[in-house]
């Protein structure tokens, strides 16, 4: 019986970290979709004739792509957490573990 809780639980690990494997492997497609579309306008944008209507949807294209690529990377970067100093550390209960 208590083999298959340890199957259980594992069974959960695997497929929590395929979701993120899915997860990274997506935010690296788009971010790479993302730098083409960006080569392609920084490219052709010497051929744009400027005014100001365009000048602004130049700098909101700009900004929203810059935005784009920091929140993809945040995706990407390991979700890492640092542990909080505790003051007084309760005494562990062995038994809570054992299942």
């Amino acid at each position: 019986m208590n083999n298959n809780n340890f199957k259980a639980l594992f069974q959960v690990l695997s497929s929590e970290q395929q979701i993120l494997m899915r997860t990274d492997q997506k935010a690296f497609t788009l971010l790479s979709i993302l730098g083409v579309f960006m080569v392609f306008f920084i490219i052709h944008f010497l051929k744009i004739q400027m005014d100001w209507m365009r000048f602004i949807l130049v700098i909101v294209y700009f900004v929203a792509a810059f935005l784009t690529i920091v929140y993809l990377v945040l995706v990407i970067v390991p979700r890492v957490r640092t542990d909080k100093v505790k003051e007084e550390n309760p005494e562990i209960n062995a038994t809570f573990f054992g299942g």
